[in-house]
């Protein structure tokens, strides 16, 4: 079993408000959608 370090970063991609980690084997960036009212409403406004 490989021991990782939560090497991975999950940020939303419109605040940058850092989501989540979670182990990975390098250094990983993931963009994604938090759930702050400020960004869903952006979201359906750019809808």
């Amino acid at each position: 079993m490989s021991n990782y370090i939560a090497q991975g970063s999950i940020i939303c991609k419109h605040c940058g408000e850092l989501i989540d980690t979670m182990p990975t084997e390098k250094v990983t960036v993931y963009y994604s959608e938090c759930k702050q009212e400020k960004c869903e409403n952006r979201e359906s406004q750019e809808a």
